[in-house]
């Protein structure tokens, strides 16, 4: 309990220091900055994931949440497939019950976990999970999900946005996450 009030503590000081603002109405608008520390209380920000150069997916989810849980598969193969193209996955953990990283080993996925990013999701007016941002090296707004897509749809969009051909799955196999 101690060591997440003092998460939220540090995660709400760093959110503070970011740049004021908040997303406004999505693609083509400047991003707002922000600070949060990873699972091992390194701060990651997201102007400085843009002066490398990068490209920056927020994925804000929850572990309750099924449509993120189907998501996970999507997210490790674009990073896997994003050759050596500039791109972050930042997992955003927002309204959580549980350890979010239990959770993630449960599913063997290995990308970056950004715990209690509650005031980051605000900041980008992301009310429901999942929620998808992807920020561009001269921090702009690029994609912002939409709660009406469908599961195709945000995964062609992700592809799309992020220059990652979208490879064709076998007939076979299924896009289905185990419950856990």
């Amino acid at each position: 309990m101690r060591k997440r009030v003092i998460g939220l503590l540090f995660a709400s000081i760093f959110s503070l220091l970011a740049s004021p603002g908040r997303a406004a109405d999505g693609v083509g608008d400047l991003a707002p900055n922000w600070i949060l520390p990873d699972l091992n209380g390194k701060p990651v920000s997201l102007y400085e994931e843009a002066e490398a150069g990068k490209t920056t997916v927020m994925f804000f989810w929850a572990s309750w949440c099924k449509t993120c849980k189907k998501l996970l598969p999507v997210l490790k193969e674009l990073d896997r497939n994003k050759g050596d193209r500039p791109i972050s996955i930042y997992l955003m953990n927002v309204w959580e019950d549980n350890d979010p990283a239990a959770f993630l080993r449960s599913f063997d996925v290995t990308l970056p976990v950004l715990p209690l990013a509650e005031n980051v999701a605000q900041r980008y007016e992301i009310r429901i999970t999942p929620g998808i941002v992807v920020v561009d090296p001269e921090r702009r707004i690029r994609y912002v999900h939409d709660p009406e897509e469908s599961f195709s749809d945000i995964t062609a969009a992700l592809h799309r946005v992020l220059g990652i051909p979208q490879a064709e799955a076998p007939a076979s196999v299924s896009s289905e996450v185990p419950e856990l």
